[in-house]
């Protein structure tokens, strides 16, 4: 077993103590992959001296860690050495550790990376990649469903590059991504994702990203409604509540609490449907004054048109899809698997689409709503975004043991502070959040 130990620590000057590493992440060997012949080892030291170094970092501000990762492999490329990919996969292994000690969020990290002379015909990079956008698990400071690693990192990525089209990019995570963060990189142009632990290592710490691809299994009329199959008189209120707007979130009273429209010019993010439970949640935290992950029990999302995979997932991880147990209203992990369409409703029978802009300023739609629903539930193989889980030896090792760390803190009551019931109406929230 290894264990999470105070090996190469680094000091955060603002958010308390010195951050621990795993043990096998100061003894990476890091070989090239088998698809990258041009890329020779790197040394061990070379990993070892940058997390060595020295410097304030927290992963609320990640343009700091983005300097200093790219800074690094200039170097590294500068002395005629190259970076492979255990070196890409270590730093959201490291981003998940120092999200944790820090106590932002859930053991989760990712990288989204440009290489500067593109992809080979198997999505490796060519050339010195340049670390794009970086992202940790931050559903809780953020009072964010969708505030997952790799959500975090395509919006970082996009506003650093001002343009939300991610086209030629590789993800580069500490875990397998849930379906909402899948959905988006199929949206966004994302070429490959290379994970380490895996949705049933995700499981068995707790995290529920693998039920949430059972529910992309069922049938789409079991997941939401058609505002046709209900009484004019009640698709005449709703036209009503949803005015100008892509997407509304309703209380049990019938109010609207939050409203969402589409805006992805530099967020491939941003779309109606989850801008709406997204604000709809961060309006119960305000109410709250406090971090708030989830929405209460009989909310529905109504929206314009067949909301994209990834609002509807959002909607879920918010807890609107599921009905919860009656006996055990604040554990998500005992909602019931069958969902209630009723608490998804859709105007007309359009996908919502997914537009990202470039950076010549041009849109596209890189991949269709339809489709992206389709991609969720086919094997990797049949991906049109290459998935795979990476093979690193010393690097998946370190990427478990943060589950192992997170697992045993969970049995000692140390993550109490992040799953307060109370902090939630109807019920803390679970999954890959916080």
């Amino acid at each position: 077993m290894i264990h999470i130990m105070s090996v190469n620590a680094l000091p955060d000057t603002t958010h308390g103590p010195s951050i621990g590493l795993p043990a096998a992440m100061g003894a990476l060997v890091l070989p090239a992959p088998p698809c990258q012949p041009e890329a020779p080892d790197t040394p061990e030291s070379m990993i070892v001296a940058f997390f060595e170094s020295r410097f304030a970092y927290s992963t609320l501000d990640p343009t700091p860690f983005v300097a200093t990762a790219n800074a690094h492999i200039a170097r590294m490329y500068a002395q005629g050495k190259r970076v492979g990919e255990a070196f890409l996969h270590a730093l959201p292994v490291f981003l998940s550790v120092v999200n944790t000690q820090q106590r932002h969020g859930g053991p989760f990290g990712a990288i989204v990376v440009h290489y500067a002379g593109g992809l080979d015909a198997h999505g490796y990079g060519i050339g010195p990649p340049r670390v794009l956008g970086v992202g940790a698990n931050h559903v809780g400071p953020h009072s964010d469903p969708s505030a997952h690693a790799e959500m975090e990192a395509y919006r970082h990525a996009a506003h650093r590059q001002g343009a939300s089209d991610l086209s030629g990019a590789v993800l580069y995570t500490s875990c397998e991504s849930c379906p909402m963060c899948l959905a988006v990189a199929n949206g966004s142009g994302l070429s490959r994702i290379s994970y380490l632990n895996t949705r049933d290592d995700a499981e068995a710490s707790g995290f529920l990203d693998k039920r949430q691809y059972a529910l992309c299994a069922l049938p789409r009329a079991t997941l939401m409604t058609s505002a046709h199959r209900l009484q004019a008189s009640v698709r005449r209120d709703l036209r009503g509540k949803l005015g100008a707007h892509g997407a509304v979130v309703v209380d049990a009273h019938g109010d609207v609490v939050a409203a969402g429209d589409v805006d992805t010019r530099s967020d491939p993010t941003g779309l109606a449907s989850l801008q709406a439970v997204r604000r709809a949640v961060q309006h119960q935290a305000a109410a709250h004054t406090a971090p708030v992950w989830c929405l209460p029990d009989g909310w529905t999302l109504v929206c314009r048109e067949i909301p994209h995979p990834a609002g509807l997932m959002m909607a879920d991880w918010a807890r609107l899809v599921r009905p919860r147990d009656p006996a055990h209203a604040d554990d998500p992990a005992c909602d019931s698997p069958i969902p209630d369409p009723t608490r998804v409703i859709h105007m007309t029978e359009h996908y919502e689409p997914l537009p990202v802009r470039d950076r010549a300023g041009q849109w596209h739609i890189r991949q269709a709503t339809e489709t992206t629903y389709e991609q969720l539930t086919v094997p990797e193989s049949a991906r049109r975004v290459r998935t795979a889980c990476f093979p690193g030896g010393r690097v998946s090792q370190a990427a478990r043991a943060v589950f192992e760390a997170w697992q045993h803190e969970a049995a000692g009551g140390a993550r109490a502070h992040l799953e307060d019931p109370s902090k939630c109406p109807g019920g803390s929230f679970a999954g890959n959040c916080p």
